[in-house]
Formats: structure tokens, sequence, C-alpha cells
């Protein structure tokens, strides 16, 4: 359980993440001490929020189609990891520990292809060390992948749909690359960054 009235306790910084993301009183099943702070974890999360409504309005500005689809479908993700994470200690410190999964899988592809493994392979196990460490375990387990966090907050079909749309146009498909763009390119644009910035 976190309660609000130990807002007063927390740093400048994570009493306006708080108050940002609109979190005030949340009920969650009993845990162990998480490893990294909630509040810290929904702070890094509100500030790849800025970041990317930021690149939003750029793209937006430029009339750049692709971008503007993939910046979209980042906000939505991002909407959907921090209703995951808002949820329970346990939920916010599940999504950090795929970090470590995801540098643990770029050490390792790192490794097949570079000629020289061996600080690739010492970099892993160093990390993997000093992650258990810090209470992190259980990193052999698969990714939290997004869907099926959004689907566990009620967003399931939500995220599916847009998903699948903003992809269409953020990568170069047949679709995007052979349709009729004059006729609705802008339309597409102006759309897709309403959407993005309703998610942020």
């Amino acid at each position: 359980k976190i309660d609000s009235t130990n807002a007063g306790k927390r740093s400048a910084m994570q009493r306006g993440a708080w108050a940002a993301i609109g979190t005030h009183r949340i009920q969650s099943e009993a845990m162990a001490a998480p490893v990294i702070a909630q509040a810290e974890i929904l702070a890094r999360i509100k500030a790849e929020i800025d970041d990317e409504v930021a690149a939003l309005q750029m793209a937006h500005k430029r009339a750049s189609l692709p971008s503007v689809a993939w910046i979209a479908r980042n906000l939505l993700e991002l909407a959907v990891w921090t209703k995951y994470c808002v949820i329970s200690e346990a939920n916010a410190n599940r999504f950090v520990s795929d970090a470590i999964r995801d540098t643990v899988d770029a050490l390792e592809v790192a490794a097949k292809i570079s000629p020289d493994p061996s600080a690739f392979i010492e970099a892993k196990a160093d990390l993997l060390k000093t992650a258990s460490g810090d209470g992190f375990e259980d990193l052999d387990s698969t990714y939290k992948w997004v869907a099926l966090a959004a689907k566990e907050i009620g967003m399931g079909e939500q995220f599916r749909q847009l998903n699948k749309l903003f992809s269409k146009f953020a990568h170069p498909t047949a679709i995007r690359l052979f349709s009729n763009r004059e006729e609705f390119e802008a339309r597409l644009i102006d759309n897709f960054y309403r959407v993005g910035m309703a998610f942020a």
C-alpha cells in the first residue's frame, strides 16, 4: 500500500512525477521491499514521455507520417507501462528487470558477431552479478510483453488495434510505399498526432 499522506517525504521530483501521472493512492497485495522505488520508476517513464511528446510535435511540424506513426506508437506503449507500473511496486520492478534482460540480449548478440567476444562475455557476467546483488532475480525468464501488460490492465484490444495501425505506417510497408499518399497522408498525420498526444 502506498499512501498519499507520505507524499511530503518524497523528493520534489518524485512528488512532481506522481502529480503528473495522476497517482494518488494505490492498493496492492503485500510484497517484498522494492528494488527501486516505484516513484523513481514512474518519474523516469514520465521523463521519457516528455521527450516523446517533444519529438512528436517536431515530427508533426515536418509532416513526417513515418515519424508521427512511430512516436505515437511509442506513446501508446508508454501509456501501457505507466498504468502497469502504477498498479504496484512489484509491477514497476518487473518492468525494470526487462531493462537488464535487454542489456543481456544486446551483449549476447555483440558477442556472437564480434571477432573478440571476451569483453562482451565478461560484461554480461558482471551485469548479472551486479543485478543479482541488487535484488533482481529470475532474469532468465521471458520478457513482459507490452501486449500482455496491456491485456492485464484492460487495454488489450485497444493496444492491439492501434499498434497494428501505427506499425503499418511507421515501417516501409507496401501500403505506405504504393498507396496514393497525397490523398490521405496529411489526414493520417493529424489523426495519429492527436491519438499520440492523447496517450501522453
